[in-house]
């Protein structure tokens, strides 16, 4: 906006001026005559030497020696890279059978051989202004850890009880590994007896 002027004389650096840099590429070592005899046959340079004279960029695998120059390998830190967790796969082929008035049975395909059990959730559906509302509720979980001849995959079985008469319930089944879920099976809908 409107013409530029020069400014002569001393002024202070602005960020983009080579004084600024000329000030950062100089290291501030100060080393106390007194206490750099210690009887080693040490060079100069490496008694001026400071924890500090390794640079690390991060997220690379080497660090600057900025004496040298020359990439210097990094140790590895901790915490960097977690355990690989193979995703948990999803139940399927959910059954109910052996319909009563209060109670039914349910067993599926257990298709993950890593996870901790599978999470069993009953729903009533309803019609609703979006479509059907299941109003779905956790029942329980089959721990498959407990019990070491229940461990991997294959066929579960296992039942509901304290249903109410001719009320349609729903099922649906996830697999999980501590904090991680394997997505939701299919729902699976049927109707008690009088």
């Amino acid at each position: 906006f409107g013409k530029r002027t020069e400014v002569k004389g001393d002024h202070p650096p602005t960020s983009g001026s080579n004084t600024l840099d000329k000030r950062i590429q100089q290291p501030n070592i100060a080393v106390d005559s007194s206490k750099t005899s210690t009887g080693n046959n040490k060079s100069e340079q490496d008694t001026k030497s400071t924890k500090n004279d390794a640079i690390i960029a991060p997220n690379n695998k080497y660090s600057v020696d900025h004496r040298t120059n020359k990439p210097v390998e990094k140790e590895p830190t901790r915490g960097t890279k977690g355990p690989t967790i193979n995703p948990v796969s999803a139940p399927s082929q959910i059954t109910l059978y052996d319909v009563t008035n209060n109670q039914l049975s349910i067993s599926w395909m257990d298709n993950a051989n890593n996870e901790y059990g599978v999470s069993v959730e009953r729903g009533t559906p309803e019609e609703d202004r979006g479509g059907i509302n299941f109003n779905w509720q956790h029942v329980f979980n089959v721990e498959e850890r407990i019990n070491s001849n229940v461990k991997g995959s294959g066929w579960r079985t296992d039942g509901d009880d304290g249903l109410a008469a001719k009320t349609e319930y729903c099922y649906r089944l996830r697999a999980y590994h501590r904090s991680q879920f394997s997505p939701y099976s299919r729902p699976v809908c049927i109707t008690t007896r009088e």
